[in-house]
């Protein structure tokens, strides 16, 4: 069974929360490409049991992103809650939790827990559920996104900076911009999952929120904690509604 945990519940709906050399290939969103964009979050924990069918759904997710070119954008927010349970999770962090905490008292839901999967920052449900994910990414892909969304990534330094051009309606709006990772295994010691081997896709290693601005373009610098790997990483922009949550257009760019 999953597990669960009260929230504690944020103040207040506030998605900026994670505050905190050449140009690579820029991402491709014209509209016609596709008609929709898909944003998948996943909340996870190493420390949790029922958290691997859920990131083997996600995985399979980005697999048929690459195979079928359709803008489908995984996420694997790895969040802090379980780590008490006997197993740190390295991928871990509490401004991801808070991330989770926001969604709980966005969504009006009554509590929090893992594995929690959201598409498009408005549909919700249990991660490993494939039926449920299967109708919320296609109904995220049957139309276009309300923002359309480009950007730009080169090194910089022991990090990446990210630009972005937006072309849309982004009053209220908030730019929020991921490193991510695939690839990455742990072999966990301790805990729930103790004795298991666990491969992870799209781990969010480096995230940052910044207002939308009436310019609708602007650059962020990100420096994740540990290097990401060369052919393992991406950065995914995409742009929230702050008072709905809703996911108004994304994009993705290999590093």
């Amino acid at each position: 069974m999953s597990r669960h945990v009260v929230s504690t519940l944020a103040p207040a709906f506030a998605l900026a929360f994670a505050l905190a050399g050449a140009w690579a290939r820029p991402s491709d969103a014209a509209p016609g490409d596709s008609p929709g964009v898909a944003v998948v979050e996943l909340f996870s924990s190493e420390g949790c049991s029922s958290c691997p069918p859920a990131e083997r759904y996600l995985a399979d997710l980005a697999e048929e992103a690459r195979r079928s070119g359709r803008r489908i954008l995984p996420l694997e927010f790895h969040v802090d809650y379980w780590n008490h349970l006997g197993w740190a999770d390295p991928f871990s962090s509490a401004a991801f939790s808070r991330r989770q905490e926001d969604y709980v008292r966005a969504l009006d839901l009554a509590q929090m827990y893992t594995p929690q999967m959201i598409v498009n920052g408005t549909e919700e449900f249990m991660g490993s559920d494939r039926g449920r994910g299967a109708r919320a990414v296609e109904l995220a892909l049957s139309h276009a996104p309300r923002v359309q969304v480009r950007a730009w990534a080169k090194r910089a330094g022991k990090g990446w900076l990210v630009s972005y051009h937006l072309s849309g309606a982004t009053d209220g709006a908030l730019v929020c911009v991921a490193l991510v990772e695939s690839g990455l295994v742990s072999h966990v010691a301790r805990g729930e999952n103790s004795g298991r081997t666990l491969e992870h896709t799209g781990v969010v290693r480096r995230f940052e929120v910044v207002p939308a601005t009436r310019g609708n373009e602007g650059s962020l610098t990100l420096v994740p904690a540990e290097a990401i790997r060369a052919g393992k990483g991406k950065a995914v922009v995409f742009v929230q509604d702050l008072r709905s949550s809703a996911i108004l257009g994304g994009a993705a760019i290999e590093l």
